[in-house]
């Protein structure tokens, strides 16, 4: 097993006792495991090649970072390619995690939700031995919908900060001066009456009418919008997807939770922290809706 320079740097800036000392072993341990991820990588061939040229042959991020080249012949260092990959591989880990607590959470609140979503997998021909693509998953209309509908009102992603690059007057007629940091709730947004029409229901279906297809562009962003928003929203709608099918197929999902649900306000995501539920495991499926029996 190689170890990087990160690792001996990760050795060097943390103590050597109690908790700092159980973070460092972390730390080390997810790096290593890291690097011997990219030792066998697969590529697509040795050479170096530009930056842009590489990013068109890479099979992947890894292939791409270890042998992309700058104007002046420059690789990445090696401790940049380890970095970058373990972002890409756990960035997206505490914000999925909860936007999935808050699908679940959907599904067993909202009545009939999780019925409409099986039987949609059902149509769909889902089985326990489905390889699920992008192709067959972004078909399934409810599904689409469910998961939007979650996002809206349950979105782990609370706020995006912002710094004005110039003074400036908002509508109301509220001056921002060069520098302030404004920074937009997404509850607030996703809830706005003037937007919304009853923006506290939960209703999937909402997303099939014209007054929100026409919607202002801003009412809606869970993963914010324009140059700054997220980069990943689309592997994570999609991984989201991927594991909500498995889920309603393979199970049924019964709430037990005894309270009303609680999170950490000083947390970078909102999470639920008391969401306990109880899954059974399906023995009998529905059977395909009359109108995907006559299409077949």
């Amino acid at each position: 097993m190689s170890y990087s320079a990160l690792n001996i740097s990760l050795l060097r800036l943390t103590s050597v006792t109690g908790a700092p000392r159980a973070l460092q072993h972390c730390r080390l341990e997810i790096a290593s495991v890291v690097d011997d991820l990219i030792e066998v990588c697969p590529r697509n061939g040795t050479e170096d090649m530009p930056m842009e040229e590489a990013a068109l042959n890479a099979t992947c991020l890894v292939d791409y970072l270890t042998r992309a080249t700058d104007s002046k012949g420059n690789k990445l260092p090696y401790d940049l390619v380890l970095t970058n990959t373990l972002s890409v591989l756990g960035a997206g880990f505490t914000t999925i995690s909860a936007l999935l607590s808050w699908q679940l959470y959907c599904l067993m609140t909202y009545e009939g939700q999780q019925d409409r979503l099986l039987q949609e997998l059902i149509d769909h021909g889902i089985t326990k031995e489905t390889t699920y693509t992008p192709e067959l998953v972004e078909g399934m209309n409810f599904l689409d919908k469910f998961v939007k509908e979650a996002l809206r009102i349950h979105s782990p992603a609370f706020q995006a900060g912002r710094n004005a690059k110039k003074d400036m007057i908002l509508p109301g007629g509220y001056r921002l001066p060069k520098g302030a940091v404004l920074i937009p709730t997404f509850p607030a947004i996703h809830t706005n009456p003037a937007y919304w029409r009853d923006p506290q229901r939960f209703d999937p279906d909402r997303w099939d009418t014209e007054e929100v297809k026409n919607r202002h562009k801003a009412s809606y962003i869970p993963f914010a919008m324009g140059p700054r928003g997220c980069i990943g929203y689309n592997y994570a709608l999609m991984q989201t997807k991927f594991v909500l099918c498995n889920m309603v197929y393979r199970y049924h999902w019964e709430s037990t939770s005894p309270n009303t649900v609680e999170y950490d306000p000083e947390f970078q995501v909102i999470r639920p922290l008391n969401i306990y539920a109880r899954a059974m495991k399906r023995t009998e499926w529905p059977s395909k809706s009359e109108s995907r029996k006559s299409s077949a």
